[in-house]
């Protein structure tokens, strides 16, 4: 506050010292003076609106008035009056006359350099080198490293200004200058600048400074003690902290090899649209490495990966002899989804009972359950989907809407209810959506509603990219109705308006057209 009070003062006694010379050479007396000045700003002079603003900001030949001084300038501004430009800049900076506004005040200030208020661009530099200014050191920092205010790109200059700014201690300049200094290569000052950071528990500063110990970039290699500063970092929620980690855990870079831990890490980086993680969580389910071995789950997360700039890497996994049970499962499912090939679809299916006999069991199930497969047989595909229920949660939840529609079986809404509960709980994002519409609703048989659970519930599915366009609505509806458990509530009104607007996607029949 110190600060501002000094910007504001010097400013003002710049443009005092002009602009009431020029209101006393008009007159010698308040009544004439005032009558005059404003004579003329009504008539549309913009230097006469810049003084009457001046007069209304002191409180000199008027009673102080902060709204009535911005009106005045605001009238002036729009004739491109740079004094009157450079006055509002200085009022929306310090919320006087209007809400405080630093984005704006700063465009003003930007805008009033442009049109040639060079006194005001070098009241700035002063209280930037001089005192330190944090306003002024970085909208002189925007000013010179993206040529604003009519002024040439100099980075070296704005980089100065920006460590004005950060050697005050002011942590969002801190992590700026840290990231300016890494993104030009400038590794050993940004190492420096980032752990200065981290000392003081900055999430960005925790997450570069670990990052550039573990991979020796800038300063000497230390992967255990990097590993500390990344982990801290997860915590503090930076997601890429969490995607270095699941790739350090599950090649054991560093550390001994942890897939469970791996899987923890990756899935939270995972959730979060980073493709790279998608495709080493798809490999976990693949390999059964940290979790059950799931190929449904796995061609899941692959289809994300996919779909987030990873589709490259997913063809060569598919391609690598390694992976060819893999690679059977994914023709299958383009044989039965995309080709409509129920014969070639069931053969593929049955090469892999040995392999992933569950998996296998529930894709045959469904191919002979389908109501287009003149061939299908329906109390087989029970007893197979049966079978696979035992150890796959897709195919349990698969077996539920067997129960519920009778194919194959008797019909048993309690029983469909009850498989549909279970899968949910197990992990099954399908499964939680229709879970959380009943719980939502309250309407099935056996169930009250319990608008707790199906937040939990929907956004358990949201993670794993499951969550459709009606749950996502229904999920909003708890955002406005404020249900306790849910995150990000000073975010609610952008979370609705984004659930509101909800588009199903199937990133995996997108992914098997193109394969």
């Amino acid at each position: 506050m110190k600060n501002l009070h000094l910007t504001v003062c010097a400013v003002i006694a710049l443009l005092v010292s002009s602009l009431t010379a020029v209101a006393q050479n008009r007159s010698n007396t308040r009544v004439d003076t005032l009558s005059v000045m404003l004579q003329r700003a009504n008539a549309g002079d913009d230097v006469a609106q810049n003084i009457l603003g001046l007069w209304y900001y002191t409180g000199n030949k008027v009673d102080k008035d902060y709204e009535k001084a911005l009106k005045w300038w605001a009238l002036a501004a729009k004739k491109d009056n740079a004094d009157a430009i450079g006055n509002m800049a200085m009022c929306y900076q310090l919320g006087r006359g209007a809400e405080a506004d630093s984005a704006l005040a700063s465009r003003l200030y930007i805008k009033a350099f442009e049109k040639g208020n060079d006194q005001l661009l070098q009241q700035h530099i002063r209280l930037s080198e001089e005192k330190g200014n944090v306003f002024s050191s970085l909208l002189l920092f925007d000013v010179y490293s993206h040529a604003k205010g009519g002024q040439q790109r100099d980075m070296e200059k704005a980089l100065a200004f920006l460590q004005k700014a950060a050697e005050t201690g002011h942590t969002d300049s801190q992590v700026k200058l840290a990231l300016q200094y890494f993104n030009m290569h400038k590794v050993e000052d940004s190492a420096k600048w980032f752990k200065a950071l981290a000392d003081k528990g900055q999430a960005t500063g925790l997450y570069y400074y670990g990052y550039q110990l573990f991979r020796g970039i800038g300063i000497e290699q230390n992967k255990t003690t990097g590993i500390e500063y990344l982990k801290k970092a997860a915590v503090a929620g930076i997601i890429n902290a969490n995607k270095m980690l699941g790739t350090i855990y599950y090649e054991g870079d560093g550390i001994d090899a942890d897939y469970a831990t791996a899987v923890g890490y990756l899935k939270k980086a995972a959730a979060s649209r980073q493709g790279e993680s998608q495709l080493v969580l798809a490999k976990c389910y693949m390999n059964g490495k940290g979790v059950e071995k799931d190929y449904a789950i796995a061609v899941q997360w692959l289809a994300e990966a996919y779909a987030n700039n990873q589709a490259d890497m997913v063809v060569a996994l598919l391609s690598d002899s390694k992976n060819a049970a893999m690679k059977t499962y994914v023709d299958g499912l383009k044989a039965y989804y995309i080709d409509v090939d129920y014969v070639a679809a069931l053969n593929l299916f049955k090469k892999l009972e040995k392999d992933i006999p569950a998996d296998a069991q529930m894709m045959q199930a469904i191919c002979m359950a389908d109501a287009n497969n003149t061939k299908g047989n329906a109390k087989k595909a029970f007893r197979l989907m049966t079978t696979a229920a035992e150890s796959s949660p897709a195919a349990m939840f698969a077996l539920s809407k067997m129960y519920d529609d009778g194919i194959g079986t008797d019909k048993n809404t309690d029983k469909a209810r009850e498989l549909t509960i279970t899968a949910a709980d197990l992990g099954e994002g399908h499964a939680q959506c229709l879970a959380g519409d009943w719980y939502m609703e309250g309407k099935r048989d056996g169930m009250v509603q319990d608008m707790v659970k199906a937040v939990d519930y929907y956004l358990k599915a949201e993670k794993q990219f499951c969550l459709n366009s009606a749950s996502a609505k229904h999920l909003a509806e708890c955002y406005r109705l404020g249900i306790n458990n849910l995150p990000d509530k000073n975010k609610a009104q952008l979370r609705m308006e984004a659930l509101k607007n909800w588009q199903d996607t199937d990133h995996l029949k997108d992914m098997l057209r193109k394969l």
